[in-house]
């Protein structure tokens, strides 16, 4: 996508966003829409194999209007909320 709801998160409170896209928008727009931003992390990947460790995520793992974009929503849906840590929660 463009950035637009990372950078939301990034500017209003969210202390650490990473931002997971598969296409090539990330090399672009995306630097573009969150240039300046010292908080956020994007990582070019598909969204149901993430590259990150389960359970790393203690905050808020948040998919929105993407999850039924992809191959199989229950693979991503799984994928995702086993980034989330124990206390953490997971929105899509």
């Amino acid at each position: 996508g463009s950035g637009a709801q990372t950078k939301w998160f990034a500017e209003y409170g969210a202390s650490h966003v990473i931002m997971m896209d598969l296409s090539h928008s990330v090399d672009d727009v995306v630097q573009r829409n969150l240039a300046g931003l010292k908080n956020v992390d994007v990582i070019q990947c598909s969204i149901d194999a993430p590259p990150l460790r389960d359970r790393c995520i203690d905050g808020i793992v948040y998919c929105h209007n993407v999850i039924q974009h992809t191959p199989s929503v229950e693979k991503t849906a799984h994928a995702l909320y086993a980034l989330t840590a124990p206390g953490g929660e997971f929105f899509f």
